[in-house]
């Protein structure tokens, strides 16, 4: 008797077996930030060891990876500079503190460690990575808005046209940052001594 589900033959396997096993992967990345995400923002600042254990773990999967990192650090600077401005113009409030916090500026590091991996699938399809990141980053505060975890000083439309607008320029933008650093450091480790 024949079985009516269909059978997978090998080859069709071996197209998702990089999901899973590329250095960190795009699905355990994708997992790995959904924890990292729930533990910044639902921990907050009383439970930062938690997002940073998870940091890293990341660091370790990758290797500790010098463009990686640098590009890690970059990105949460600019993170917690775009995120400050939207406090200084009312865009955002916390209850806890009149700055960003501690969490959120954890939170771009989190954020950052998916660019590279599984973000890249956008990078060299610019509009969509801009839909993207349009979505995704206005989705990432509006789901903290309603967890509490921050405020919107303006009208949600106003808030959200703001974030997607932002983060329609930002994510293809950090693909080029990522580009250049990695040149960079590439370059930099081929000088002779």
């Amino acid at each position: 008797m024949a079985s009516s589900f269909p059978r997978l033959r090998r080859h069709s396997l071996d197209a998702f077996l990089p999901l899973l096993t590329q250095r960190p992967g795009i699905v355990v990345n994708s997992l790995w930030f959904n924890a990292f995400w729930l533990s910044a923002v639902l921990g907050g600042n009383s439970m930062l060891a938690v997002p940073a254990a998870l940091l890293v773990v990341h660091l370790w999967w990758i290797r500790m990876d010098l463009a990686e990192v640098i590009f890690i650090l970059c990105v949460v600077l600019l993170g917690a500079a775009i995120d400050s401005v939207l406090v200084v113009y009312g865009v955002f409030e916390f209850s806890t503190t009149p700055l960003i916090p501690a969490w959120l500026i954890l939170l771009w590091a989190g954020f950052a460690a998916t660019v590279r991996h599984s973000l890249r699938v956008f990078d060299r399809h610019w509009a969509i990575a801009a839909l993207f990141g349009g979505f995704g980053g206005a989705t990432s505060y509006f789901a903290g808005e309603k967890l509490g975890v921050v405020g919107f000083g303006h009208s949600l439309q106003a808030t959200l046209l703001t974030l997607v607008c932002i983060w329609m320029l930002l994510l293809p933008l950090l693909y080029r940052l990522s580009d250049l650093l990695t040149a960079l450091v590439v370059a930099m480790s081929e000088k002779p001594s």
